[in-house]
């Protein structure tokens, strides 16, 4: 259930990334996704580590009593998932990948996912 939702949230990111003539730019789509996350309380921010690695910092877990609990459920299997499937959709566009390094349901003062293309 928790993998549908993430599902139903990249879909709806992607449309704004394929609306905004984003899609194939590793960059531009990351600003999108960025932007949606803010507008979902993620008080998140992106860093260029180097040509195709981004960081997405948040410093708001909008699930975190419930993180903490299921910590891979909520951020493996929502939020990385969600970040993978907006910018990756069917896996065959940027071919991108997700790690999370930091995470406020393990304790860190924010949560920091690095993402590769």
């Amino acid at each position: 259930m928790v993998e549908s939702v993430a599902d139903d949230i990249a879909a709806s990111i992607r449309y704004e990334i394929e609306k905004s003539g984003s899609l194939g730019n590793f960059e531009e789509s990351l600003k999108i996704l960025n932007s949606v996350s803010n507008h979902m309380g993620f008080a998140s921010s992106i860093n260029k580590e180097d040509d195709n690695k981004f960081s997405i910092q948040s410093k708001n877990c909008i699930l975190h009593k419930v993180a903490v609990s299921h910590q891979n459920i909520i951020c493996h299997g929502l939020h990385d998932r969600m970040i993978s499937r907006s910018l990756d959709g069917d896996g065959k566009k940027l071919g991108v990948n997700v790690e999370l390094k930091e995470c406020i349901a393990l304790g860190d003062s924010f949560s920091r996912h690095v993402v590769t293309n």
